[in-house]
């Protein structure tokens, strides 16, 4: 794990701590931090962590603009990567029937 993944999960983990204790703009500000080092470091699970927990938080604040902004992230996030993960396990699944088939 890289300086700045490692950097992301404790900002992640004050950001629950805060929200935790029902401080909600220390939680969404950890949120955001971890969110901005997740882009940099090109983490997509980090980046819909963040963006489906500031969705909440946003939304316990009666901020519903924003909750409804980081909720549609995720969600369009959400779904790119699940098409992503499909067309890597066929082609796996793909590469394993050929192995097997030319190993007999």
């Amino acid at each position: 794990m890289n300086d700045g993944l490692f950097v992301g999960q404790i900002n992640f983990i004050l950001g629950r701590i805060y929200d935790l204790k029902h401080d909600y703009d220390n939680a969404i500000f950890f949120h955001e931090k971890h969110l901005n080092l997740a882009r940099q470091n090109q983490d997509s699970k980090g980046q819909c962590r963040a963006y489906f927990l500031l969705s909440q938080l946003y939304e316990k604040l009666n901020q519903y603009d924003k909750a409804k902004k980081f909720l549609q992230l995720y969600k369009e996030l959400n779904r790119a990567m699940e098409k992503s993960n499909s067309a890597q396990v066929r082609f796996l699944s793909l590469v394993f029937f050929f192995f097997i088939q030319f190993s007999m």
